[in-house]
């Protein structure tokens, strides 16, 4: 929970533009977000980087050796997690970032994960109504009727970053506890936990180890 807003943020992704500046970054969020170079009040200094807050989003902008990190929340997720990716690329091409693309990317399958995961959650004894899955994009099916749950299985996964760029975090949606997906990468699918809190992360971390003993080196 966002304490200073007194909201949760259903969303938020962390990526890494390499190809960009700072500068021009910055340019191309307040472009898309507020459509101008120079919304009013403009960016302002923060503890993590510029920071730019407007009609329910949050964005931090701040350099990196790699390249400008841009990190972004959404306190309307729901009507924003299926067009997370399309966001993005409005952003790499209000940049001018036209990096070419490369092979397409398959996304991997999760019914075996998924298997894999409700035999954790069995073995926890975790309760049916601590439980839900994220099947289609921003929509959460939960057996609980106000949508409070501790453990999330996203079939969908995080959005497809724009060629180039990088994808380090993705959560959608908060829920308070545990978000649990595969992702894509150069060595095969990968396994992912990511806690919505910080004191949640050790047992994110126990929640992946069970997880993976629960399934094929390949898939850890």
């Amino acid at each position: 929970m966002n304490r200073d807003e007194g909201i949760a943020p259903l969303l938020r992704l962390h990526a890494i533009a390499p190809h960009l500046t700072t500068g021009e970054l910055l340019r191309a969020v307040s472009r898309v977000l507020m459509g101008g170079d120079t919304p009013p009040g403009g960016w302002r200094a923060g503890r993590s980087g510029w920071e730019l807050r407007h009609d329910g989003f949050s964005a931090v902008v701040n350099g990196a050796w790699d390249g400008p990190e841009l990190r972004l929340r959404w306190s309307a997720a729901p009507a924003m997690a299926p067009r997370t990716a399309r966001l993005l690329s409005d952003i790499a091409a209000a940049a001018g970032d036209r990096t070419p693309a490369g092979d397409a990317r398959s996304r991997p399958e999760p019914g075996e994960a998924h298997r894999a995961w409700q035999a954790v959650m069995r073995h926890w004894g975790i309760a049916e109504d601590a439980m839900a899955e994220v099947r289609e994009p921003g929509r959460l099916h939960s057996a609980r009727s106000d949508g409070t749950v501790v453990y999330v299985f996203d079939h969908i996964g995080p959005p497809e970053p724009p060629p180039g760029w990088l994808l380090r975090s993705w959560l959608a949606p908060d829920t308070g506890g545990f978000h649990c997906s595969v992702r894509h990468s150069a060595a095969g699918p990968r396994l992912h936990v990511e806690a919505a809190h910080p004191d949640l992360r050790e047992q994110a971390s126990a929640l992946l180890s069970a997880w993976r003993a629960h399934l094929p080196p390949r898939m850890c």
